[in-house]
């Protein structure tokens, strides 16, 4: 029986009553002076959109705001709750309004605020140098400079007039032309470049950066590949490392095989690259499991036993969206959360495209999983309860209001996938399952809880709730489910 699986199951309306008082009101800023405008954009996420940063650009903005002495966790270029809640203590601190969202004079602020200051510049001259000529060796002076020349600039005070023994074409004299010692052109020799960009990687992946990390890795390489490199067996082994930190897994899988081949059975690192290599492989089976049937449609994942497939997150926004736009549509208004007059496009709490789509009753999932069935040429369909439990197995708490700052959903894939690589099967929204309640229709079954359930009704993955079928809230919505043949 349905009921004995509900064993914590409580109305939903009941949960959305017992926080229906929770509220964000938005305190705009007072100018201090200071170069930030006072004023929001009517819409600051459009308008932070509009400036279109890249991955690079927010990660150098979430380390303006480390350095400004705020918290938006690791600069991995991903602006999320922690990101979002920093930007707003970073706007309040300046007298703006604080939105959580950039505009294109604050990008600019963090982004410098994120360089290291420039070292303080030596106006000492330097000590005279004693000349250094091999015995028997003759020796040319070096022309006379002012003082402030050979302050910015000193020259070598003798040069060998003997030839290159590398060259014999090129005199010592000729080589003067090179940059000076410490120079920003000075070239290092390949070997050394090697070693720099290992400390660089290193770097990056300790700020949990991967994927930059990576792209270092791959200098290396064609390091390797211009000037015929040498590279030791271990450079293989931390590539494979670094590979699968970015999610890059055939790459891991390539590095690994390369270490092992080359290494053999004597590698210093033999037995940690067969457990690397184990856990790579793992993810190379989970990945294999995900699939798409048509541009619109939501990513799937198939579950163990391989009969039913699931959507990896929860339906967004801009999925929902799709089929509003086809379908002349969507869910209307009338739903029940903190405040009042919501829907779908404004739940009283601020969506990107990202977000999953609430507001939406069973009847608004199932009009929705009806079209994306004719749009593919496949039956989705609503998941039943069991689904969505065997789904929700080891998932971690994800998305709830008080473990962040601020009310309201959480982009999909926040905090992460479970083992089976599904995202936010507890928490963000609670989902509308297929089920009926005790075989009557006039009430249906969602699973997971959503950003404002409690905490002590979301102690295990079979926790739910049920409602009338035509009933929305703003901590409901959906994922979609595909049974394979």
């Amino acid at each position: 029986m349905l009921a004995d699986r509900l064993t914590a199951a409580l109305p939903l309306a009941l949960l959305v009553c017992v926080l229906g008082a929770a509220g964000v009101a938005a305190t705009p800023g007072v100018a201090v002076g200071g170069p930030l405008t006072t004023t929001a954009p009517q819409d600051p996420a459009a308008s932070e959109a509009g400036l279109d940063l890249d991955r690079s650009t927010r990660r150098l903005i979430q380390q303006g705001l480390r350095n400004e002495g705020f918290a938006p966790g690791m600069p991995d270029g991903l602006f999320g709750p922690r990101t979002r809640a920093a930007i707003r203590e970073w706007q309040q601190s300046r007298g703006a309004s604080p939105t959580g969202y950039v505009t294109g004079a604050e990008a600019e602020l963090l982004r410098t605020a994120a360089m290291p200051p420039p070292a303080a510049a030596d106006s000492s001259p330097p000590p005279p140098a004693e000349p250094a000529v091999e015995p028997g060796a003759s020796s040319v002076a070096a022309p006379p400079a002012s003082t402030a020349e050979a302050a910015s600039n000193p020259a070598p005070t003798a040069v060998s007039t003997e030839a290159d023994p590398q060259n014999a074409a090129v005199t010592n004299t000729e080589r003067t032309a090179r940059p000076a010692p410490g120079s920003v052109n000075a070239q290092l020799p390949p070997e050394i470049m090697v070693d720099r960009h290992l400390i660089r990687a290193e770097r990056l992946l300790a700020t949990d950066d991967p994927a930059a990390a990576l792209d270092v890795m791959n200098e290396i390489l064609a390091l390797r590949d211009e000037h015929d490199v040498v590279l030791e067996d271990d450079f293989y082994f931390q590539y494979a490392q670094v590979a699968f930190a970015a999610e890059r897994t055939e790459n891991a899988i390539a590095a690994l095989n390369e270490y092992l081949v080359t290494a053999g059975r004597a590698g210093a690192l033999y037995r940690e690259a067969l457990e690397l290599l184990d856990s790579v492989e793992v993810r190379l089976l989970v990945e294999r499991q995900r699939f798409r049937d048509c541009e619109t449609c939501p990513e799937m994942v198939i579950l163990p036993g391989g009969d039913v497939a699931l959507g990896r997150y929860e339906v967004t926004v801009e999925e929902y969206r799709a089929f509003t736009a086809t379908a002349n549509g969507g869910a209307g208004n009338g739903c029940l959360g903190p405040g009042e007059n919501h829907s779908w496009r404004n739940p009283g709490f601020h969506q990107t495209d990202r977000h999953p789509v609430t507001c939406v009753s069973v009847e608004d999932a199932l009009a929705y999983v009806s079209w994306l069935s004719r749009t593919s040429g496949e039956t989705y369909r609503l998941p039943t309860w069991m689904e969505l439990v065997r789904g929700s197995e080891g998932s971690e708490p994800g998305c709830y209001n008080e473990l962040r700052s601020g009310d309201g959903t959480c982009p999909v894939g926040t905090y992460g996938s479970n083992a089976l690589g599904l995202s936010d099967m507890l928490g963000n929204v609670s989902e509308w399952a297929s089920d009926c309640w005790e075989g009557d229709c006039s009430r249906h079954a969602a699973h997971g809880g959503g950003w404002l359930t409690p905490p002590r009704f979301r102690v295990r993955n079979d926790v739910g709730g049920t409602a009338r079928p035509d009933t929305r809230f703003t901590s409901t919505g959906f994922r979609v489910a595909r049974t394979l043949e």
